[in-house]
């Protein structure tokens, strides 16, 4: 099915319907001739519509999987495999995958879907807090669309995460067996390369190691920033770039305070 599309493919079977034979047999018992004769002889092979479509679907989940784990990557833990994949259902989730032994004493691979779509993007750092840490994750929300949360580490230690719980939920995760203690295991472990340095209130920052201060605008954009350096103010400080600017570079530019 994977070429047939694009090639002409035939097959060509050894031996008669029925009996298990192989084209080494074929020579041994007949001779090069009849394999040959036997080969030149094949069928080519025409899949049925339903052949057809199973391969498109396939085909459309492949890209579908593809997408979304370069979307939302999964967490890695040391104890469990995480990977994304259908449900049943015919709805991606992230799955916890694990062997298993069967009844029959064999080890078989099992796969048990536990959450939505979800990924730890950045640790945070809050450059006028101390350095205290959070961490931002992003949720596929119940629209299908991308939402970030941001959190401080700290509220992991307090009610069993219920505060962060809460917010996952907000932006629209969805958990099924055992998954909403999964994705707080995560978020407990979750060392993400990325850094993003944030700062809770507009104005002039110097932050630790740099000579020379950075300017923070109110609606959230830096100015002196070198390179390299990824800086953020505070959501929470944030103004709508329509009120935070005024003027023009020729009048003059004021930002609001």
């Amino acid at each position: 099915m994977k070429y047939c599309e694009q090639l002409e493919v035939s097959i060509a079977l050894a031996g008669e319907a029925g009996h298990s034979t192989d084209w080494l047999d074929v020579l041994v018992e007949h001779g090069r001739d009849a394999v040959r004769s036997g080969i030149l002889a094949s069928s080519i092979f025409r899949p049925t519509p339903d052949e057809r479509d199973a391969a498109r679907e396939t085909r459309q989940r492949k890209v579908r999987l593809a997408e979304i784990e370069a979307a939302y990557p999964a967490p890695i833990l040391d104890r469990l495999t995480l990977q994304y994949d259908f449900t049943a259902a015919g709805k991606i989730r992230l799955h916890k995958v694990a062997k298993i032994q069967a009844p029959t004493g064999e080890w078989v691979e099992e796969s048990t879907p536990l959450l939505t779509p979800f990924s730890i993007r950045a640790k945070l750092r809050h450059a006028d807090m101390a350095d205290a840490y959070g961490l931002r994750c992003m949720v596929q929300d119940m629209n299908g669309r991308p939402r970030a949360v941001d959190f401080d580490r700290a509220a992991l230690a307090r009610m069993g995460a219920s505060d962060i719980r809460a917010m996952l939920y907000e932006a629209g995760l969805r958990t099924g067996s055992g998954g909403e203690k999964i994705d707080v295991e995560c978020l407990k472990a979750a060392d993400p390369d990325q850094e993003i340095l944030v700062v809770q209130r507009p104005g002039w920052s110097e932050l630790g190691g740099r000579h020379d201060p950075i300017f923070m605008t109110p609606s959230g954009s830096e100015i002196g920033a070198p390179d390299g350096l990824h800086l953020e103010l505070a959501a929470a400080a944030r103004m709508a770039p329509d009120v935070a600017r005024a003027g023009s570079m020729e009048g003059g530019t004021c930002f609001a305070f």
